[in-house]
């Protein structure tokens, strides 16, 4: 399990997020993020009027947002939630969109991948409003072989093999669901 939380799933999340970004029917918005400063709601509203007039549906719709996007957005929101006196100052929705924080290590335009894991390259990503029916996933997995120090020749050590098939497609009749909005400055 920590292989896959550590290794599979970033490089599996970078790829999808790459597809989703050259996929997209719509057009990438550019805009560098400033916490404090700049009107982080404001911009998911416009991709969200983007994805209204192009009528993909409300319902279901997803907002991925960098860890700095995430804090402009709780920058311009003033509502506070206290309980026992404690403050929660988490958008765990946005206009009835799950928010996800996404890790800077996943989270850009473009990725390369090989033997030793994946490299980014392209720009760093602001955030990505998808509707889940616009990008279709598949995955097979093999089982790992786990091989023990003594039939491992040349090493006192254990041996992982595993395979992960994986693959994500924007469809062409749904791509005008993903809106993206990304950073001015290149990785």
């Amino acid at each position: 399990g920590e292989f896959e939380r550590q290794k599979v799933a970033p490089e599996i999340d970078q790829y999808t997020f790459s597809k989703m970004v050259s996929g997209t029917g719509n057009t990438v918005a550019t805009g560098a993020i400033t916490v404090g400063t700049t009107d982080v709601p404001a911009l998911v509203e416009a991709g969200e009027a983007i994805l209204d007039d192009a009528e993909v549906p409300r319902e279901g719709r997803i907002l991925y947002v960098s860890a700095t996007a995430y804090q402009g957005l709780k920058a311009k929101i003033t509502r506070y939630l206290a309980n026992e006196g404690t403050v929660n100052r988490n958008v765990e929705y946005f206009d009835d969109m799950k928010v996800i924080v996404v890790p800077a290590g996943r989270f850009a335009t473009a990725c390369t991948l090989g033997t030793n894991g994946y490299t980014q390259s392209g720009y760093a990503i602001n955030f990505i409003i998808c509707h889940p029916s616009a990008i279709k996933k598949a995955v097979k997995h093999n089982l790992p072989k786990i091989f023990a120090p003594d039939v491992v020749q040349g090493s006192d050590s254990w041996l992982l093999d595993y395979r992960a098939y994986y693959d994500a497609f924007v469809l062409d009749n749904k791509n005008k669901g993903i809106y993206v909005h990304r950073d001015t400055t290149s990785i």
